[in-house]
């Protein structure tokens, strides 16, 4: 089902951007909008490990809420839900602070993410590999504007992608004619792949977003977009940033206060700029 924690946890990989997204799957070829006042509350907290030679694995968290002028799209195409936002004028975009996180199992000692005055909290790396497959982690947040919450995760194997290959320093290529093929080895004991982009335009005069997530079972060992579902996309050019992210992931919702958090082990995969054509 394309609105589970896969998608959520994928925006988190663009810090929750277009976190006002609704979890309700929209029927499909359906589009739903939201009116002129947009109201955004989002939070995650999402653990990446790979083997990668600069970090290893990190531990990032955010609570946010906020409002805009403008109005949002949400329709499913082929199976695949599109999002879209454009907003105008100034809006205003408030943290908050669920109070210190603690990242504990595994062999290591727990690690602690500790919020800022203003509800931040600063992304935790590291270069050494922490956990392995099969290990227990817990997630305990000590409460503050977001009540206490506690869950516990398995780490699943991790997801490697056999195609697209990207050398360092290169962009994902995206071709809106021809469709995106992704591949991975489908041995990985995760829930699910979600094949996500994220495009971003701004200017003094409007900010648009679009999101786009596709999920796929992770036995399936490959997962298409479809050129219909691209051409939501626009070409790559100066002001326009689009990224991707394909990712396995083990998680769930806890709901603190009202707010719905998605928290979620990642391992593998690939996350980084696209150039779209």
């Amino acid at each position: 089902m394309v609105t589970s924690l896969a998608v959520r946890l994928a925006l988190g990989l663009t810090f929750c951007t277009v976190g006002c997204a609704k979890e309700r799957k929209p029927p499909s070829g359906s589009s739903a909008t939201r009116g002129t006042s947009l109201r955004a509350k989002s939070g995650f907290v999402l653990i990446q490990q790979g083997k990668a030679s600069v970090a290893a694995w990190t531990a990032s968290a955010a609570f946010m809420q906020g409002t805009a002028d403008g109005s949002c799209t949400d329709k499913m195409v082929n199976g695949c839900r599109t999002f879209q936002c454009q907003a105008s004028g100034q809006g205003s975009l408030q943290f908050m602070s669920a109070g210190n996180i603690t990242i504990s199992g595994g062999s290591i000692a727990p690690v602690v993410l500790k919020p800022d005055q203003q509800g931040k909290y600063a992304q935790f790396t590291d270069t050494k590999t922490r956990w392995n497959p099969g290990d227990k982690i817990t997630i305990s947040a000590a409460g503050a504007m977001i009540p206490r919450f506690s869950s516990e995760l398995v780490v699943p194997n991790e997801l490697v992608i056999k195609s697209p290959t990207v050398n360092l320093g290169e962009s994902v290529k995206i071709n809106r004619d021809k469709g995106f093929v992704a591949q991975w080895d489908p041995s990985a004991m995760s829930n699910s792949v979600a094949i996500s982009i994220f495009q971003a335009a701004f200017n003094k005069a409007n900010n648009t977003a679009v999101f786009l997530s596709c999920e796929f079972t992770t036995t399936a060992g490959t997962g298409t977009v479809t050129p219909d579902v691209l051409r939501n996309l626009k070409p790559s050019m100066g002001g326009i940033i689009t990224t991707v992210a394909i990712a396995g992931s083990n998680g769930k919702y806890v709901t603190a206060g009202g707010l719905t958090v998605a928290i979620g082990v990642m391992i593998g995969g690939l996350n980084g700029l696209a150039d779209v054509h």
